[in-house]
């Protein structure tokens, strides 16, 4: 494989994952404007909920 291929190749893996943490970063900006969604102050209170 050339050196032009296999730094394409990883730029586009890159930008995959980077595209992958801003997707991650603004579902997550969404979830704490919901005022449905859960929070907690207490890790105990989120494993007890995560056992369920």
């Amino acid at each position: 494989m050339s050196t032009v291929a296999k730094n394409f190749r990883i730029d586009s893996e890159l930008d995959s994952q980077v595209n992958k943490l801003l997707d991650t970063i603004e579902e997550a900006k969404r979830l704490e404007a919901d005022p449905k969604t859960k929070h907690y102050t207490d890790m105990n209170e989120m494993w007890a909920d995560l056992d369920k």
